[in-house]
Formats: structure tokens, sequence, C-alpha cells
């Protein structure tokens, strides 16, 4: 979905892989989506690691556990939004633009 909006996008299926390229190449990225249930490191954690490692990385949760966890605790963890699943690929592209384009 955010490549046909005109991103480029580096995809992991492991949240470890993810946390390793991260790390290597702090400055690479924009923004960083994760899921909250993942195999090895669940989204919190992986957030929570990389804003150690790079503070004020933008960083969107999604998750279809809207009882677990809410837009107010996702922004309490450091994060910058919340996309509950499902979610449309308006949904998607709206809250990404409003993160990578604050006020604009």
């Amino acid at each position: 979905m955010l490549e046909r909006l005109g991103y480029q996008v580096t995809m992991k299926t492991s949240a470890l892989e993810a946390f390793a390229l991260v790390s290597d190449h702090p400055d690479r990225f924009d923004l960083v989506i994760t899921d909250l249930a993942m195999p090895g490191m669940d989204g919190v954690k992986l957030g929570s690691e990389l804003l150690r490692i790079r503070p004020g990385l933008p960083i969107l949760m999604t998750t279809g556990y809207s009882s677990v966890m809410t837009a107010d605790k996702v922004r309490e963890l450091g994060f910058m939004g919340l996309l509950n699943k499902p979610s449309t690929a308006r949904d998607l592209g709206e809250l990404v633009h409003r993160v990578l384009h604050p006020g604009g």
C-alpha cells in the first residue's frame, strides 16, 4: 500500500531482522511501522529498543487487539500513532502523511 502511495518501503517479516537493520543504519529510515504481535520480539519491545538507538524515530504501531493497545498507550510508549486492523490504504496513508509531514 505504501509503495503505491509513492513511499520507498523496506519490509522485514522478523522483528529481530528489522531491529538489526535499523540498528546498523539508524539514519536510513524516516519511519518504522510495527505490529504489536510478532514472534521473537513484540512491537512494544522493538519500538522501545529502536527509540533507545535513535530517539525521536517516528514509530507507528498496528494491531488487531484494540482492547489491549490504545492510541494513548502507544503515545505513552513514545510511538507516534496507532493504526487498528483492519485498516484501509487511506487510513494508512493519512497517518503516515501526518507523521512525516506534521502541520502540513
